[in-house]
């Protein structure tokens, strides 16, 4: 009974993490455009708005803005208000485009809508301020860098004169090595951590949120899984390749004094993994619609309906990857089908690369590449 109220507890921290924003959102944006089309009514224009406009109309505009806020990255931690507000521009846009098309008896007022355009900026920005105030979210560019590093003890060195030398301010929380050496032993005997298979737990105890990887000790794949194992824990990802002056990482390219370029577009990026999301609802009702024609190019008929359930019901994906399916979703599709005589090391390979540099883009050009596949088992 204890084990399924913990669970409970847990689920509903989830969903309040997750709706708590939104839907605050969405009710102060809402409140306020009620009392500024009480205003328009009243004080500026002497018109009327039906009970349509506030019922259906207004919280449509609500769920534009706030939606494409969550696809531009505006509900992603950290908190960028940047995309939160290109967000909220680009649900402006779209509603105008929809606005021109309507016929008169439904466009109520344009004035309304870049009012409240201006006002969902406002609040949402504001909201999001004084939640990192209270300290319950965290605004990107904010929040200070709690380093650790995935090496041995001589390139751990390497690296933190490498940052020395950027005048980064990252906080160096210590040192994980890969290997089976001794770190208790060497000059950085204080910062030794422990090894990589803790490195979760570790990053979790320390409240790390930047891990840099030296690809001297640890291969490709090994790094990816790693990332994935801690890829729910809202870390920064970075690798150092031997005997290099420079680090490839996610910042920008653009900061002034860093040494990091090269974007890390890992596919457990939150960006990344409701862009796949999308695109793979998109592709299957694509599908859906030519079923007729598609299922004759199928090796297994049967099967193409059965995967469009399942991509749809988001068990599966189009496209994924064996070699990292401890956190990802199974696969119709490997990123290695389409090329014929292709060995199990260059698969693993291509799989690799996949995970690690995710493209949209990627999973269409393999969908199309395979469209006799489409019917084959989950791998």
């Amino acid at each position: 009974f204890a084990i399924y109220i913990r669970a409970g507890a847990a689920i509903l921290k989830r969903l309040r993490d997750r709706l708590l924003l939104p839907l605050l959102d969405a009710l102060l944006i809402f409140i306020s455009m009620y009392f500024l089309k009480n205003y328009w009514e009243f004080t500026v224009k002497d018109v009327h708005y039906p009970p349509l406009f506030m019922n259906v109309v207004v919280p449509l505009y609500i769920v534009t803005w706030l939606s494409s806020a969550f696809l531009s990255g505006g509900y992603d931690k950290p908190v960028r208000l940047s995309s939160l507000i290109r967000g909220v521009l680009s649900g402006a846009v779209f509603i105008l485009v929809v606005y021109a098309l309507l016929p008169e008896t439904y466009r109520f007022s344009r004035a309304l809508i870049l009012l409240g355009t201006v006002i969902a900026c406002i609040i949402t920005c504001t909201l999001r301020i004084l939640f990192h105030v209270s300290g319950y979210i965290k605004l990107a560019g904010t929040q200070q860098r709690r380093l650790i590093i995935v090496g041995d003890e001589e390139e751990t060195q390497r690296i933190l004169s490498l940052l020395q030398m950027s005048g980064t301010t990252s906080s160096f929380i210590g040192y994980v090595d890969p290997t089976s050496g001794d770190g208790s032993k060497g000059q950085l005997k204080d910062f030794y951590l422990g090894n990589s298979e803790t490195l979760s737990d570790i990053v979790s105890l320390y409240e790390a949120n930047e891990v840099i990887f030296c690809s001297r000790e640890l291969s490709s794949q090994q790094i990816i899984q790693q990332m994935l194992q801690t890829s729910r824990m809202d870390v920064e990802y970075k690798i150092a390749p031997p005997e290099s002056l420079y680090i490839i990482g996610s910042n920008s390219i653009n900061e002034q004094g860093t040494l990091y370029f090269v974007d890390l577009h890992s596919i457990q990026q939150p960006a990344n993994k409701r862009n796949k999301r999308i695109l793979d609802i998109a592709t299957s009702l694509v599908m859906l619609l030519f079923s007729p024609v598609l299922i004759l190019l199928q090796s297994n008929k049967g099967g193409f309906l059965v995967n469009i359930y399942k991509v749809l019901s988001g068990k599966c994906s189009w496209v994924g990857s064996a070699s990292t399916t401890s956190n990802l979703k199974k696969g119709i599709l490997s990123p290695a089908d389409g090329y014929p005589q292709v060995t199990i090391g260059v698969k693993q390979r291509l799989e690799a690369l996949y995970a690690k540099e995710y493209r949209t883009s990627n999973d269409f050009r393999i969908i199309l590449r395979s469209l006799n596949q489409l019917g084959r088992s989950p791998f």
